[in-house]
């Protein structure tokens, strides 16, 4: 009898064990959609949306073999220690949410969601009150907002008028991407694409290059939220695989945004830049990796905590970013928790490097 429970332990044990190293090449490869583009192997980039759940599941292994066989816990440990430069890009300590000096630019960026709240069933009129109660408060220099096509719009439009942002400068067609601002903006023509506007700004005699930002959503269903609950389940039904699609071509997209537009955009401008929106990307993306290879991304210099800011059903992540040229100095990030969308706003202040 002891023979027997000693042998199934060591099954136990050992199928453990195939489990933790899988486990650990999968948090490997979930960083590798930096340097791979989703055009050569997309599976990379599906996979970095798991990167903090594997990270979790072999600190768990971790754990685990410490108590049973302590060896065994290496595995888990040397993958942690190997991709842990991953870790500050989806939490940071300290942080400072209010410059310690005078800034030359405060700037907002916020996906309102056509103001109708996380679940969409707030009053626009009410989720516009709120928003322009928020604007008081901060009083931003710059806003770039998206998805801001509310039935209030027309209201929107003049109370930010009378609070002093007068310059204005919107997406070509259906103007959902909006840049508003209290000094006069440079409208930079040329494009045909909802996914971006670019603006320029005059401050203390520098030229600061404006790009909002609002790559491709997933548009995911509420059939597509039951397939992923299943999944979390371990209940895999006949939608996975569309599913699984939609999410590969919305990345594939992404690269193609990347490289079509943020890229050229990034490259040709030698100035004080400043590129913010709503990316639809975590950290551990493609398009990520490819922007702060040029840019900072300002919450790694002064963010705090997890810094989500997506509260919907997917992808819970920090995928509203501001990245900056080293032109732009940094002082401050905060994310104002607001519920008349299912993004957070992001708040940032910043001054012109001499």
């Amino acid at each position: 009898m002891q023979s027997f429970l000693f042998d199934g332990m060591k099954l136990i044990r050992g199928i453990l064990f195939l489990i933790n190293v899988l486990v650990a090449f999968l948090l490997l490869f979930s960083t590798l959609a930096g340097v791979v583009a989703p055009s050569r192997f997309v599976g990379f980039s599906l996979l970095s949306y798991a990167y903090v759940p594997l990270l979790l599941a072999n600190v768990l292994f971790a754990l685990w073999w410490m108590v049973r066989a302590r060896w065994l816990c290496l595995l888990s440990i040397g993958v942690i220690v190997l991709r842990f430069s991953f870790v500050p890009l989806f939490f940071q300590t300290g942080g400072r949410e209010e410059p310690r000096e005078e800034a030359d630019l405060k700037v907002m960026n916020y996906n309102l969601y056509h103001f109708s709240g996380r679940d969409g069933n707030l009053s626009p009129m009410t989720g516009v009150s709120e928003f322009l109660r928020l604007v008081r408060e901060e009083r931003p220099d710059v806003m770039c907002l998206q998805e801001c096509l509310p039935p209030a719009k027309a209201h929107l439009d003049d109370s930010l008028r009378r609070m002093g942002y007068r310059f204005r400068c919107f997406s070509p067609s259906n103007n959902a991407l909006r840049i508003y601002s209290r000094h006069r903006l440079s409208p930079v023509q040329g494009h045909k694409d909802d996914s971006y506007t670019v603006a320029d700004i005059v401050m203390n005699g520098a030229t600061v290059r404006l790009v909002g930002v609002h790559l491709a959503s997933y548009h995911l269903g509420q059939q597509d939220l039951a397939t992923m609950g299943h999944a979390a389940r371990g209940r895999m039904d006949r939608d996975w695989l569309r599913l699984i699609g939609k999410l590969r071509r919305t990345v594939l997209l992404h690269e193609r945004q990347y490289h079509d537009i943020l890229q050229p955009l990034v490259d040709e401008w030698q100035g004080p830049l400043l590129v913010m929106g709503d990316h639809n990307d975590t950290p551990a993306s493609y398009v990520y990796h490819q922007l702060t290879r040029r840019l900072r991304d300002t919450y790694t210099e002064y963010g705090s905590g997890f810094g989500t800011t997506y509260h919907g059903p997917f992808p819970v992540y920090r995928i509203d970013y501001q990245f900056h040229s080293p032109h732009l100095q940094a002082l401050s990030y905060k994310r104002p928790r607001l519920d008349i969308s299912d993004h957070y706003p992001v708040v940032a202040t910043y001054k012109i490097a001499q």
